[in-house]
């Protein structure tokens, strides 16, 4: 995926929660547009979780992004 797919989907009104699945097979939820950053050039996303009490990330290479999914709200933990 290209860092201006991914912010589409950010932007989309109205926004519906997503995850992206990179190359190694990890997913990573994407529950509102405010808590994801892009480095200058767009090659880096920062994906901030907002459920940790100690302000953790995952830092992404936009190039190992293989896709992205909508998240099914009615499921619990839809998070991997």
């Amino acid at each position: 995926m290209t860092a201006d797919a991914i912010k589409k989907l950010l932007s989309a009104q109205p926004f519906r929660p997503f995850r992206v699945r990179l190359a190694s097979g990890k997913e990573v939820p994407i529950p509102h547009p405010e808590l994801v950053n892009f480095s200058p050039g767009g090659r880096t996303m920062v994906v901030w979780r907002p459920d940790e009490s100690d302000e953790s990330f995952d830092m992404l290479d936009v190039l190992l992004i293989e896709s992205a999914e909508p998240i099914d709200e009615t499921q619990n933990g839809s998070a991997a």
